[in-house]
């Protein structure tokens, strides 16, 4: 996956505060751990679930988008899907 995330960092970059910032090793455990646990018959469905399960997490978090590579066949490269989802899109 391809990851990018639009982060309100004003607090964290204003004080210096690490507190205020979005703490990458438990970003890559939570990715790590849906991925252990779940399976997903859609790519589409997986990077759903990982930007909706970063937002809920992490409230500096305003937006973000999220590619998923699939290989289908052995040899091939796959293909990609994007998914793109902001704070005001979870109901």
């Amino acid at each position: 996956i391809s990851l990018e995330l639009k982060v309100d960092v004003f607090n964290a970059a204003r004080y210096d505060s690490i507190a205020d910032t979005l703490d990458y090793v438990e970003l890559v455990e939570l990715i790590r751990s849906i991925s252990e646990a779940k399976t997903f018959r859609l790519a589409e469905a997986y990077g759903m679930y990982l930007l909706e399960a970063i937002l809920t997490k992490w409230e500096i978090v305003t937006a973000g988008s999220i590619s998923v590579v699939k290989s289908i066949f052995p040899g091939m490269k796959g293909f990609e899907v994007e998914i793109e989802l902001q704070r005001g899109d979870l109901n």
